[in-house]
């Protein structure tokens, strides 16, 4: 059997719940995260590098990982709290297999993150990553990105050209550039770029708007090389995909009559790009991107 834990938000309850025989999901809410008692605890067993095992009685879910036996395997999902990883790691079999899979940039994850990522490789983690970069950088296993599509209802008429949504992060000056280009060839967007997380939108309304867009856009951050899930949505969806992405040459659906690499041309080459018909990707290279595939990596 294999565990996955994760930090509860709409984006990853959609993005890793569903029907999947082999997984278990252990959940962390806000509600856990926000519990005063459990954040005391934490800090001071973090202080004094102390271990508690009654802690995770405050945690439901996690009751289950006692039942962990040398054949399971646990995947920690983007938790960045090292503390944490600890407790998890005392708290299952001591010859469960164990995995830590980073779905961001690990230097946004972590101050000093070479000696965090040791930290966890003295642990006996098997530390993997989506970004090739970072996998060189930090000598740990690259992993492909994943999605699990979702069955939405929605329109099937294209309301908006392009769209784009994602946190600023640095991404503005190249949104706007990519934007006016747009707008100087006629055409008609939907960008939404919350400021803070109470300004989210939920994963089901981005959905409907990739839905009824032609195109998707998205801007990596900086120090980002691993595609986002935009690129994937894109993919799954079949939408056209405008990014800033030079590595997503290296991935099996690239075709360059879907995907414009941007990096300031020519307005006439985005208009012929968007004009062009698409190519259609084979089904077998689009499931080696679904959750079920990207799940029975750990092993």
């Amino acid at each position: 059997m294999r565990y996955l834990i994760y930090k509860s938000t709409d984006l990853l309850d959609n993005i890793l719940l569903g029907e999947t025989n082999d997984c278990h999901f252990v959940r962390i809410t806000d509600q856990h995260l926000k519990s005063r008692l459990f954040n005391l605890l934490m800090k001071f067993a973090r202080d004094k590098n102390l271990f508690f095992p009654f802690l995770f009685k405050l945690m439901p879910g996690f009751s289950a990982l006692r039942l962990t036996s040398k054949n399971d395997t646990i995947i920690v999902f983007d938790i960045a709290d090292i503390t944490l990883i600890k407790y998890i790691k005392r708290s299952i079999c001591k010859d469960c297999k164990f995995h830590t899979f980073f779905w961001n940039p690990v230097s946004k994850l972590f101050t000093n993150e070479k000696q965090r990522i040791q930290e966890l490789k003295d642990l006996g983690c098997n530390i993997s990553t989506f970004d090739r970069d970072d996998a060189i950088k930090y000598e740990i296993t690259y992993k492909d990105q994943f999605i699990r599509k979702k069955d939405i209802p929605h329109t099937s008429i294209a309301s908006y050209d392009y769209y784009f949504l994602g946190f600023p992060k640095g991404r503005i000056d190249t949104l706007r550039l990519i934007t006016n280009k747009l707008s100087n060839i006629g055409k008609v967007g939907k960008c939404i770029v919350p400021e803070s997380k109470e300004q989210q939108i939920t994963y089901e309304e981005n959905i409907k708007y990739v839905c009824q867009s032609h195109c998707i856009v998205e801007i990596l951050q900086d120090g980002q090389t691993g595609i986002t899930l935009r690129a994937l949505e894109a993919l799954i969806y079949h939408k056209k995909l405008i990014t800033n992405s030079k590595d997503i040459v290296n991935y099996e659906f690239y075709n360059p009559k879907n995907i414009f690499i941007w990096d300031n041309q020519d307005e006439e080459l985005i208009r012929n790009f968007l004009n062009e018909e698409m190519a259609s990707i084979s089904s077998d290279i689009i499931e080696k991107f679904s959750f079920c595939s990207w799940i029975k990596t750990f092993k």
